[in-house]
């Protein structure tokens, strides 16, 4: 075995020092940076969600309503999506060319089909 005199050993053990001491002040600046990081994401995420509620009440999505086991969308809602007016959805539903039920009056069409224009002969 080697002997290692004092004087390498308090050379050695100041060196660590040095070194794990940069290290120290490197990963807490990253930590700091990182935090902020996630600061800015977390205030963006929440901006985020505050637009993207404003947009759903500008548009009035709502989630479809269960018929008969079926997700059902309103005639307004199914116009809205295929760019057709009322009377055309209502004309739809009565001659079956999308699938419907009536209630209280209104039209719910079923949502889980392809809701697509007529094409003109």
């Amino acid at each position: 075995m080697v002997a290692i005199s004092r004087k390498i050993r308090r050379a050695m053990a100041a060196q660590l020092d040095r070194v794990n001491g940069s290290n120290a002040a490197e990963l807490q600046w990253e930590l700091q940076r990182q935090t902020a990081t996630i600061e800015h994401l977390q205030s963006e995420i929440a901006r985020l969600r505050a637009r993207l509620a404003a947009l759903e009440d500008a548009a009035d999505i709502a989630a479809p309503r269960i018929i008969n086991g079926r997700p059902a969308i309103t005639a307004q809602q199914a116009a809205a999506r295929v760019g057709v007016s009322l009377a055309t959805v209502s004309r739809y539903c009565t001659t079956n060319w999308w699938q419907a039920v009536q209630d209280e009056g209104r039209w719910l069409i079923y949502a889980d089909q392809a809701l697509g224009r007529k094409q003109k002969a």
